[in-house]
């Protein structure tokens, strides 16, 4: 439900992202001996302000963005502080920075989030009332092993097993039974989730809180989101799917509103999708984003000269404006969808 708190919490989320993205351009600008003359959080007129030894810090009215003014930075200069005066290496770091700082917000939020709830294993720690499972034999601290001969290593895979299930037929479950030291197999038929379109056995799992076992495993959702981001992406540019499968502001503060009142652990995870998105999505080659500019360093190199001020800046202001466009589009898409 969308109110004025999960608003704030909606600008809350974006604030911090923007911050951590822009704070990635700032720390790798100043590490590569770069100035930066501002750096701001939002747009439009400046609200609050504070000038330090180079850089002038600012909060502006609009929560819809931020930026870093790196010197040199769509302009000829080519001083000693200039991104202009530095190599491609440091340059292409330095543009990289904000997305690689999104990233590794998105991991620490999904280590934060499992390190809480703990990573669920494959050993079943309770029952869903109403679903087949616990009535048809299986017992606290089974293991699964393997669904219609589909081995089970992860929780995901149990659900992945009944993905092409339709409710027809009976399905072979094989556990181990640790207090029996032996496998067994029981034959049950998985239960319908109304409004899910889906079928579940009706077991909760067991869960680890191993540091290292987090660690790993937040690496590994970083790998399936950032795959199924990809596999969106390309499926987009196929036709094969719709501007409906992109959330705009709009639509992630309905979301937030939702997910919201189960408690803060799904905020964590909205907030690190987003913060993932918010990567790989600037670093695409898209006129304004900074990989349109990691990509012009590579063309820069190719072609052995720099590339005209001029034109980059036509460029990426033509980009800006189909950006503009885009966000409009998606805009409007999520009123209709969740309002």
């Amino acid at each position: 439900m969308v109110n004025i708190w999960t608003i704030l919490l909606s600008l809350l989320i974006f604030g911090l992202l923007i911050a951590v993205h822009e704070a990635g351009h700032f720390i790798s600008a100043r590490l590569c001996k770069v100035g930066v003359t501002e750096f701001a959080i939002g747009m439009g007129p400046a609200i609050y302000k504070k000038q330090g030894k180079y850089t002038l810090f600012s909060l502006r009215a609009l929560p819809i963005g931020g930026f870093c003014k790196i010197v040199g930075e769509g302009d000829d200069d080519e001083g000693q502080d200039s991104i202009n005066s530095k190599g491609k290496l440091a340059r292409t770091f330095i543009f990289s920075a904000g997305s690689l700082m999104n990233l590794l917000t998105a991991y620490v939020l999904l280590a934060i989030v499992l390190l809480i709830a703990g990573i669920p294993t494959t050993t079943v720690g309770g029952f869903t009332p109403g679903y087949p499972a616990q009535s048809a034999g299986i017992a606290e601290g089974d293991r699964v092993v393997s669904i219609e001969q589909k081995e089970i290593r992860r929780w995901e895979d149990i659900s992945a097993s009944l993905q092409g299930y339709k409710g027809e037929g009976m399905v072979q479950v094989e556990v181990f039974r640790a207090s029996t030291n032996e496998n067994l197999t029981f034959t049950l038929k998985p239960g319908y989730v109304e409004g899910e379109d889906r079928y579940i056995l009706g077991i909760t799992p067991q869960t680890t809180k191993n540091v290292f076992g987090v660690l790993k495993r937040a690496a590994v959702l970083i790998g399936t989101y950032t795959a199924l981001i990809f596999s969106t992406l390309i499926g987009l540019f196929r036709g094969a799917v719709g501007l409906d499968a992109f959330t705009g502001p709009i639509g992630v503060v309905s979301i937030v509103g939702q997910v919201a009142s189960h408690g803060a652990l799904p905020v964590l995870q909205i907030a690190a999708s987003i913060s993932l998105s918010l990567a790989i999505i600037n670093m695409l080659p898209i006129p304004a984003l900074d990989g349109s500019r990691v990509f012009l360093l590579l063309v820069e190199a190719v072609k052995g000269s720099p590339i005209n001020k001029e034109r980059e800046n036509i460029f990426h202001l033509i980009g800006f404006a189909l950006m503009i466009l885009l966000a409009i589009v998606v805009a409007f898409n999520d009123v209709y969808r969740f309002f």
